[in-house]
């Protein structure tokens, strides 16, 4: 894991060469990523049979415990994963809603029309990779939190490399994705793993009952409705923070470690994230 990790903070700071790092420093960094990379490949095979052996490592598959749940359980879960996909599919109406053009969601966006098109400019094509990067890592906008527009940014990346460089002129399916996979998927993410946390699905009018009064507290729907903003992203990095802490169970394990950067990410994303942090500590 510490390998892992290792190797993948080895890459990223290649990539910062281009922008934060001197690039004296890419040849050293580059190896120093290979040899990592090269290593975790050679313990694999030398130690093939021990991995054929044993399952994966529990903080690799992050929910699990789910895998193990009884057949009425499991019932239950489907039932919840139905209803979520319902209220998802229930907003994409009213989240179609003020973006028939661009005076029309200009005129009545908000701080949406504000967001938009620092979104938009992390897309436009640079002529060198540093620029292009700049673009998207350096974007001088970050009192919404960086993995915000990350996820933004992934939410809209196929109508990118479908539509071209005019994208942005595509306002009626961009917000409606961003809308629905930025305010409301997170939402219903977080009241699901809520009623796990509570119930552990054993009941299931309970269950169903309680998740479908957390997605209608009125403070939910009205966040779901025509709300492209990063609450919904916070709320879930918190109540992720919560589940690791819950399954760590004071073991100091990876689930702990988990929730370190559940905590890390609620925090660059809202300052709600650091009621957590004491929790952590």
């Amino acid at each position: 894991f510490a390998g892992l990790l290792l190797a993948l903070l080895s890459s990223g700071a290649f990539l910062f060469t281009w922008l934060l790092f001197p690039a004296l420093l890419r040849p050293l960094v580059a190896l120093l990523a290979v040899a990592l990379f090269s290593s975790l490949v050679s313990l694999r095979s030398a130690y093939r049979l021990n991995f054929a052996q044993k399952s994966w490592p529990s903080y690799l598959r992050m929910f699990a415990g789910w895998k193990t749940l009884s057949a009425a359980r499991r019932t239950t879960l489907g039932i919840l994963a139905v209803l979520g996909l319902i209220y998802f599919l229930a907003f994409v109406p009213v989240n179609l809603l003020n973006t028939e053009s661009a005076h029309v969601f200009h005129y009545n966006s908000g701080d949406e029309g504000i967001i938009y098109p620092i979104l938009m400019e992390m897309f436009v094509p640079e002529e060198t990779l540093t620029a292009q990067l700049y673009r998207a890592f350096i974007y001088e906008d970050y009192h919404y939190g960086y993995p915000f527009y990350v996820l933004s940014a992934l939410a809209v990346l196929p109508v990118r490399l479908l539509g071209g460089v005019d994208f942005a002129q595509q306002i009626r399916i961009n917000m409606l994705l961003l809308r629905q996979f930025i305010s409301v998927l997170p939402m219903i993410l977080s009241a699901l793993l809520l009623v796990y946390m509570l119930t552990r699905l054993k009941s299931r009018f309970y269950s169903i009952a309680l998740f479908v009064f957390l997605l209608f507290i009125p403070g939910v729907v009205k966040y779901n409705v025509l709300f492209w903003h990063p609450d919904s992203l916070a709320i879930l990095f918190v109540v992720l923070t919560l589940y690791f802490l819950q399954r760590d169970d004071f073991r100091f394990g990876h689930h702990w470690m988990l929730a370190a950067i559940a905590c890390g990410l609620a925090s660059s994303t809202r300052l709600l994230g650091f009621f957590c942090g004491l929790a952590v500590a």
